[in-house]
């Protein structure tokens, strides 16, 4: 596999550590879920999300002073309101990613991020200030949407800044269908996060629509929906036992996803399962849905239970 075609996560400004013990003053009261892996934290206490500029130059690495002074102000009732297990991440400016501003930690050879979706979302926010063509739109809100990472790094291509991510597929990409303004690109992630999140837990229906495995930036993410203090372990260790596999393993199980019909997908999970010894003691974040509802923005909500 071609190492120079990692994909690169860069944080610019950062601030460490961002959570410290005792600070936090909130548990959340409620867990749900999405169906494209965001999770939403319920609160009783409610927080402002201040108005942020819309456009920045990526090449920059330093957030202007407005965007900065409003982050801050967004960060600092944040600190309050996630649980301890938080602590020790640190928040990182993400250039390409300026509106889902981000918490990270390295551990070992892996890199956790957690993204809070900052967009406003009509019928979860009460909406104080409308945006424009060049700010977002201030609201308050008792909820944080946010998308979990944890992936493997290249190490001798890492820095305390700039964090490759260890690609495991060389390509994603299958091609293009329609035409003109409804030309729709193809991409094998959905069916690689499907096959990966069967392999390691057999009872994933009851899980739907969390995936503790995904496929992301042509590599594979751990995923959970509730951080704890043991999650880092439990998530080194699950991605740690899908690494076992080598580079002809990803590609005969891409190239089988691409060619194989349904029917015969589930022997090949069971050949994997086998070849890397997956049984019920394998460590996987554990996430069932108690129920779903239909959410007054129309999106379908997924209550979590508590593990």
């Amino acid at each position: 596999m071609n190492p120079k075609a990692d994909f690169t996560i860069t944080f610019g400004l950062e601030r460490d550590p961002f959570l410290r013990p005792g600070l936090s003053k909130a548990t959340p009261i409620g867990v749900s879920l999405f169906t494209d892996d965001v999770v939403c934290y319920l609160y009783s206490e409610s927080l402002i999300v201040p108005s942020l500029p819309i456009h920045h130059d990526i090449r920059k690495d330093i957030p202007s002073p407005q965007y900065l002074s409003s982050i801050e102000i967004w960060l600092d009732r944040l600190r309050e309101l996630l649980p301890e297990s938080f602590v020790g991440m640190r928040w990182g400016f993400e250039p390409s990613n300026a509106l889902q501003p981000a918490l990270f930690e390295v551990i070992g050879d892996f890199l956790m991020v957690v993204r809070f979706d900052l967009t406003y979302r009509r019928g979860f926010h009460q909406l104080i200030k409308r945006g424009d063509n060049d700010r977002t739109p201030e609201y308050q809100t008792s909820r944080l949407f946010f998308t979990f990472d944890f992936l493997p790094l290249l190490s001798h291509r890492s820095s305390s800044d700039h964090f490759s991510v260890r690609p495991l597929f060389e390509t994603t990409w299958l091609g293009e269908k329609g035409r003109g303004y409804y030309l729709q690109g193809i991409w094998m992630d959905d069916s690689l996060t499907d096959f990966f999140t069967r392999l390691v837990d057999p009872e994933f229906e009851k899980s739907f629509p969390f995936h503790p495995v995904r496929c992301r930036f042509r590599s594979l993410s751990a995923n959970t929906t509730f951080l704890r203090k043991e999650s880092r372990s439990t998530l080194a260790a699950l991605l740690q036992k899908l690494l076992e596999l080598t580079d002809n393993d990803f590609k005969d199980i891409q190239m089988s996803l691409k060619n194989a019909e349904k029917a015969i997908l589930g022997d090949l999970i069971e050949s994997y399962r086998r070849k890397l010894d997956i049984g019920p003691k394998i460590p996987i974040p554990k996430t069932r849905i108690k129920s779903r509802r239909l959410a007054e923005n129309g999106q379908v909500e997924f209550l979590v239970d508590e593990p």
